[in-house]
């Protein structure tokens, strides 16, 4: 990843120009980016792009920083007795 391509999926996402869906155990999204428009998600464990970039693209990132995976369970909260 080069130094530019934080600050542009930083300013891809200022611009609400990221639009997400999860589809399946996935996620596919449409970035609008500088150059054009293009499907960017995760699928397989994998990370894809339909942009020419060879390595991580800032569509990929952008998408990267508002995905969250395997998030722990939140811990289960204690019956409460009934008041009598």
């Amino acid at each position: 990843m080069t130094p530019g391509t934080e600050q542009k999926a930083a300013r891809i996402l200022a611009c609400g120009r990221l639009t997400t869906s999860l589809v399946g155990d996935g996620i596919t999204a449409v970035c609008f980016g500088d150059t054009g428009d293009y499907e960017v998600g995760h699928h397989a464990g994998g990370w894809h792009c339909a942009c020419p970039a060879r390595r991580e693209c800032s569509h990929i990132r952008a998408l990267k920083l508002v995905t969250v995976w395997n998030l722990p369970r939140p811990p289960r909260c204690p019956r409460l007795a009934a008041v009598r």
